[in-house]
This record gives C-alpha cells, structure tokens and sequence, in this order.
C-alpha cells in the first residue's frame, strides 16, 4: 500500500469539525470516573465555544457599527441574544445533576470556578460592563484594562444617526475608557 494512501481523501464531517480531537477533550478528573463529570465537562465547554461565538459576533458588530451599518450590526447582536438564549438553556441540564452527584467529583476541581473563564469576562468587558472588583481581580490581565471595546461605537453610531447619547455616557459602566 501506498505510503501517501488517504491523504488526499475528500474533506468529512468528522475530519471537518475535527470530531476526534473534539471527543478526547473531555477528560475527567476523577478516579475512577464520576458519571456525572463527564455532563459537568461537556457544558462548560459548551459554554466556552458559545462565547468564542459571542466575542466573534460582538466584534463583527463594532465593526459594523463603526461603519454605520446599524441593521447588520443590530443582527448580529440579535444572534448573540439567541446563543445567550440557548446558554440558559444549558443551565437545565446541569439541574439534572443532584448537589450530592456534583460533590462526588467537586474536590478534583478546587480551585478552579467558572468565575475564571476568560471568555466570560472578555464578553463583559466588550460589552461595556468593567465592574471594579471583576477588573481588580483580573489586574495581571491587560485586556481587563483596556478601553471598552462598544460604547463608544454604539454611542458614535446613534450621535452619528442624530440622536443625543448624553444619557448613554453618563450611565456607562465601569471606569471610563
């Protein structure tokens, strides 16, 4: 047999998506394995590849917006409210779960807490939310302190449209930027 046999084969679904690189990303801590670490597993990275969506939509719709092109811009925001839908969704799931199924495997996780998830907090911060306390705990990570990546488009967009944003900047949150 040839030595370049299936290199060329046509594109797949799995080789596509990259579906066993995928499935060997759940690994669970626990030993032996709890059942339910592998649910736990499965929707928080979930989670984690719904923000990676999120920040791509956000950041298509600053561009947009920075464009004056509100109706793709409002679009794309539209889809992130669906994802964020679908997300609370997700929250069910891990309801199946008792809290007694949850600590079989908690202890394997300490100290880790989705309070930690970087995506989360760049979804904040892009979105205009920079609470202090979030910023200061992330105070080692330059993204946490940079500007505000949508309030100033949204509000240049709507100034832009001819109406008056002073109430949008007088009620921003976090420190300005």
């Amino acid at each position: 047999m040839s030595e370049d046999y299936g290199q060329n084969a046509p594109l797949s679904y799995n080789k596509y998506l990259r579906v066993p690189e995928l499935i060997d990303l759940q690994t669970c801590l626990s030993s032996p394995a709890h059942h339910d670490e592998l649910l736990f597993i499965t929707v928080h990275q979930a989670y984690e590849l719904w923000f990676k969506q999120i920040l791509h939509e956000i950041d298509a719709a600053i561009v947009l917006m920075k464009e004056d092109r509100s109706i793709e811009a409002a679009r794309a925001l539209r889809r992130v409210v669906e994802i964020e839908k679908l997300l609370i969704a997700q929250i069910h799931i891990l309801e199946t779960m008792s809290p007694v199924r949850f600590l079989g495997f908690r202890d394997e996780l300490n100290p880790a807490s989705g309070f930690q998830s970087m995506q989360f907090r760049e979804i904040e911060f892009s979105s205009g939310l920079k609470d202090e306390k979030i910023v200061r705990e992330f105070r080692d990570d330059e993204f946490a302190h940079a500007p505000s990546g949508t309030t100033v488009p949204v509000c240049d967009s709507i100034r832009r449209a001819g109406f008056p944003t002073g109430y949008l900047q007088a009620h921003r949150h976090g420190p300005a930027g």
